[in-house]
């Protein structure tokens, strides 16, 4: 039986993570703890004189990322990305940059794969204690562009 030591499970199958790969805008990521993003669709019931629904209306598509990276990580690999190249040359006036994922189960299967596209950065935390190992950066955002799971756009509209 695996144990998070050799890998992780992703929607109750298991990964070894030691066959996964990170880029943030081009460049590949080896000093983080974690990736998370989430996106949905507003939805709300639509009612007539009965109680129940008489259909639905769809509101806006809405879509978050957010990165925990290690300070080594952040001011060699993100920053320079942030600040360098195309945006204002600040840490928030960025160009909208992506983030992909890919990881495999066994050697020779097919790369499961998600793109966060379009992100813009809109929070950076940071925090440090007296005796921490390491310290770490928490980097929030908005995927403009959307998630694109195993290349399946969100929704119908929005940024290619």
């Amino acid at each position: 039986m695996p144990d998070s030591t050799q890998g992780g499970f992703v929607n109750g199958e298991f990964y070894v993570f030691a066959r996964a790969g990170f880029s943030f805008a081009g460049s590949k990521l080896v000093a983080f703890e974690s990736a998370e993003y989430d996106d949905g669709i507003e939805l709300e019931a639509v009612y007539g004189a009965n109680m129940a629904p008489l259909g639905y209306g769809e509101g806006n598509y809405d879509a978050n990322f957010k990165l925990t990276v290690t300070k080594e990580d952040f001011d060699t690999v993100i920053l320079p990305k942030l600040t360098d190249g195309e945006g204002d040359g600040t840490v928030y006036g960025h160009a909208p940059f992506d983030f992909s994922t890919n990881y495999s189960k066994r050697k020779n299967t097919p790369a499961v794969s998600d793109a966060i596209k379009g992100v813009r950065i809109t929070k950076i935390s940071q925090s440090s204690k007296s005796g921490d190992k390491k310290t770490m950066i928490d980097i929030e955002g908005k995927a403009l562009g959307g998630i694109w799971r195993s290349g399946k756009k969100p929704v119908a509209t929005g940024a290619a």
